[in-house]
């Protein structure tokens, strides 16, 4: 069976550091790969026989007609397997928690363009683990996209707020790159979901400076890395402070910015608007 796999676009060091997270909360929005798999073989073997009903001489790939079949016999789509892989890795085991899921993940299974490095996100609640070594999701939604999907959608945003020099392709793929090199980052733990949401969700973290304003006049400020702090203000929700640190490379000094995301749910969704970070 074929593997997937998430091919690095970076080269950067920058440090990307994570605070000291807590035990899962029992929600995951992680970012990385589907995988499919047959089960059993009596799970293949009905493929096979569904597969002949294919018209004669199609020239669809090993994928597309899994997914072709798949879409045509639902009862077979919900006996399939289903992992998640993060950095190469079998992470989770995938179930779909409603219909709508189970068509995402069988869409998932043919990237738009299998040449572009593609990922899945997945939102949904963790299941009791079992026999298997690996745990469960139940997930409630899916959604694909390539690295240029992401920052065509990021520029274009950014240019209907009125950001008059949006940051360049390079430097979104760049960040969003360094944001998933946090070491664990399986996307269960309050700080990870945040990271991740934000990540996908809201374009004005890839901004090269953190005001829109201050864009054209920063070219010489590179993005340093990024933190996560639970917030003294959530009261009894979950806040998480996504922090954004970035250099100028004439002075040396490090200015910041941040976000404020609520993971108090399966939902996760924002807070604050970006904006200057003081220690407190």
């Amino acid at each position: 069976m074929k593997t997937a796999s998430i091919n690095r676009t970076s080269g950067s060091t920058k440090v990307v550091q994570l605070s000291q997270a807590d035990a899962p909360f029992g929600h995951v929005y992680a970012i990385g790969r589907i995988h499919h798999f047959f089960p059993a073989m009596d799970v293949q073997k009905e493929y096979l026989q569904l597969l002949q009903e294919l018209p004669p001489g199609d020239t669809s790939t090993e994928d597309q007609r899994l997914e072709q079949v798949l879409k045509q016999h639902r009862f077979l789509a919900r006996e399939m397997g289903w992992s998640f892989l993060i950095g190469n890795v079998e992470t989770y085991h995938l179930s779909a928690a409603a219909p709508d899921a189970l068509d995402q993940l069988v869409t998932s299974i043919c990237p738009k363009d299998p040449a572009l490095t593609t990922y899945d996100v997945i939102v949904g609640a963790q299941e009791p683990t079992l026999s298997s070594e690996v745990p469960g999701v139940a997930v409630t939604w899916t959604f694909q996209f390539t690295l240029q999907e992401l920052a065509g959608s990021v520029i274009a945003t950014l240019r209907k707020q009125g950001v008059q020099s949006p940051p360049s392709k390079e430097h979104i793929i760049d960040v969003f790159d360094d944001m998933l090199q946090l070491a664990n980052n399986t996307g269960d733990a309050d700080e990870h979901r945040a990271l991740n949401y934000v990540s996908v969700n809201y374009p004005d973290v890839y901004l090269v400076q953190g005001k829109p304003q201050e864009q054209a006049s920063n070219a010489s400020t590179l993005f340093a890395g990024v933190e996560t702090r639970r917030s003294d203000l959530g009261g009894g929700r979950t806040i998480i402070d996504v922090i954004l640190r970035f250099q100028s490379q004439s002075t040396g000094l490090t200015t910041r910015y941040f976000t404020s995301v609520d993971v108090s749910g399966q939902f996760p969704f924002l807070v604050t608007p970006l904006g200057p970070y003081f220690e407190r």
